[in-house]
């Protein structure tokens, strides 16, 4: 097992993801986009995790958390994907780009809270 699949394995239990079958997939090719994506199996917990080789050593816990973050709000894409049907068609696209970016922004926060350092004790100014 990789450096990089012990750190799959380890937020995949951090975040109670190990009912989930997980493959760990890498690509080395320099003209692919993006440095991870995460493809779900429709109707199952299979998903297949694809790391980029290119990405920065230190950016890959942070990458593999996102990605995995996105199976944590799959939930809420299928369900969003099921209302799809009922915006008129010339609406979809917009929708679909907003919901995009708004599901990128929800992953990104989620991603950041877990690799964040434990707060620290509130302290109260009177």
């Amino acid at each position: 097992m990789t450096r990089l699949e012990r750190i799959v394995r380890k937020w995949q239990k951090r975040l109670q993801l190990d009912d989930w079958e997980i493959t760990v997939e890498y690509n080395d090719d320099p003209e692919w986009p993006n440095w991870g994506i995460i493809a779900p199996v429709p109707g199952r917990k299979e998903a297949v995790l694809v790391l980029s080789t290119l990405a920065p050593p230190e950016r890959r816990e942070f990458i593999v958390v996102h990605e995995l973050c996105h199976l944590l709000v799959l939930p809420l894409n299928t369900m969003a994907d099921s209302w799809a049907g009922s915006i008129p068609a010339k609406s979809r696209p917009t929708h679909t780009q907003q919901w995009t970016e708004v599901t990128e922004q929800v992953v990104n926060s989620l991603t950041k809270l877990y690799l964040a350092e434990p707060p620290s004790p509130i302290r109260i100014i009177e």
